[in-house]
């Protein structure tokens, strides 16, 4: 680290502090241990699903198919924030590593940047797969001539060009995670609210709400009746807005001055709504019998046939 550099938001002492030059919290290793305890045994749980999901959803036959193109996509981003989110920061917990700390500064901070990066990556893949399924409801052609075939891989770089404006258009950002806390921040050197962070997460706010907003207005319109809806499509609109409101609520947590006696919990209440994102915002629908087309029985091979038909809501 280079000589008389002073640390972004860590006190004299070593403490961490907020965009806002609060302190955030003081060091509790007991309570650090059990964030990153509680971190590592949801990370284990989260990993195993959405492993098993990519397994089966990136395989034929459905492979050949746009939506589960773009759903495997999700999936493994899906997996890549698991693993930052709640591996990576239940072992940063347990041993209290932080980047006030002047050895470990530069790689924590990395360490913060590539989760941010991840995070970024996400966004931007969630938002074509909501884009992917309105045309595939409202225009079947445009969408075959975006996303049909090879065509639906090319969107990979529209991805990782998302990512890149929203990492460059801010190079004072800093990013660290705090270990007592339990949480991420995405802040900006010179004390400022990250705005492309907040952007960011309203870009998918907005784009998922519009997206299953005009779905639902359509389904009525033309069933003209609310019971002709199937459950699934019901259920997608109602995933859709939890979704968007867990986006709206990681960015209160984040950037709210105050929230009074919820304060010690900031960070572990930001973090789960975050990994809801992640893990616990899908909803299977199992087809059995999928065996006919495959041509395999036994019970292992049925298992995964099934899971591979999941309606899978991710968003």
């Amino acid at each position: 680290m280079p000589p008389n550099w002073t640390i972004p938001f860590c006190t004299a002492t070593g403490l961490v502090t907020n965009w806002d030059h609060s302190l955030v919290d003081d060091p509790d290793p007991q309570r650090a241990i059990g964030i990153g305890v509680s971190y590592l045994l949801w990370g284990v749980v989260a990993l195993s699903l959405n492993c098993f999901v990519f397994s089966v959803i990136s395989c034929p036959p459905l492979i050949q198919y746009s939506c589960y193109k773009l759903m495997s996509i999700n999936t493994l981003l899906d997996i890549a924030n698991n693993f930052n989110g709640l591996i990576l920061g239940g072992f940063f917990s347990i041993f209290e590593i932080n980047h006030c700390n002047p050895k470990q500064t530069i790689w924590a901070h990395g360490i913060g940047m590539y989760a941010y990066v991840v995070w970024a990556l996400y966004t931007a893949a969630s938002e074509v797969l909501a884009v992917n399924r309105l045309l595939e409801f409202t225009s079947p052609r445009v969408s075959r001539f975006l996303f049909e075939g090879k065509r639906c891989w090319l969107w990979i770089i529209y991805i990782f060009l998302y990512a890149t404006i929203a990492t460059v258009v801010a190079p004072d950002a800093f990013y660290f995670y705090d270990p007592w806390q339990g949480m991420y921040f995405n802040l900006r050197i010179h004390h400022e609210i990250n705005y492309v962070h907040i952007v960011n997460n309203l870009s998918k706010f907005g784009i998922i709400i519009f997206c299953y907003t005009v779905m639902i207005i359509l389904l009525l319109y033309f069933t003209k009746n609310m019971r002709n809806i199937s459950k699934i499509q019901v259920k997608a609109f109602v995933i859709g807005l939890l979704a968007a409101g867990v986006n709206i609520g990681y960015l209160a947590i984040t950037y709210t001055p105050s929230l009074g006696s919820l304060d010690p919990y900031r960070g572990v209440i930001g973090q789960i709504l975050w990994q809801m994102l992640h893990c616990l915002v899908r909803i299977p629908v199992i087809r059995p019998n999928l065996n006919k087309a495959s041509g395999k029985t036994s019970p292992l091979a049925n298992l995964a046939r099934s899971a591979t038909y999941w309606s899978y809501l991710k968003l």
